[in-house]
């Protein structure tokens, strides 16, 4: 996902993230993937802090 799309996606309101935190601990994989994809501009947001401290862009996305 490029950060174009990331920067597309509609964030997910409170009610959206507890139903889909619900649905994920009831096993639902499609809930989890909800998830971690509306995260991920969370995600980039805390990587982009941390690029002038010398760690690797990649690195610190995959650990986000």
């Amino acid at each position: 996902m490029s950060l174009n799309e990331v920067k597309k996606q509609r964030q997910l309101t409170d009610e959206e993230v507890k139903h889909y935190i619900r649905q994920s601990q009831l096993g639902d994989q499609e809930a989890k993937d909800i998830l971690v994809e509306r995260n991920v501009r969370l995600v980039w947001s805390v990587v982009q802090r941390f690029l002038n401290r010398g760690y690797d862009q990649e690195d610190l996305f995959q650990i986000g």
